[in-house]
């Protein structure tokens, strides 16, 4: 059985993020990073806080893939008159 990361949807987490009687199970999440017990409860990040920073991470890599592409193909087709 596969558990769902409450951050990022991802769908094949080895345990529950928490036990039944609210234990984290100290696993980190290979999607987005997040460790249960560690990320919420030691450095006090709620989950909507740490999905927030995920998203916008993932949003500022894109477009920065997004730039460098466009900057290579630019080079590329510059041509010295």
């Amino acid at each position: 059985m596969t558990y769902i990361c409450p951050i990022c949807g991802y769908d094949d987490l080895e345990e529950p993020p928490y036990d039944n009687d609210g234990d984290p199970s100290y696993e980190i999440c290979s999607c987005c990073g997040f460790q249960y017990g560690f990320d919420d409860l030691d450095r006090e990040y709620d989950f909507e806080q740490y999905r927030q920073k995920w998203v916008l991470v993932q949003i500022l890599q894109k477009r920065y893939r997004e730039v460098k592409s466009f900057l290579v193909e630019s080079t590329l087709c510059w041509k010295a008159e």
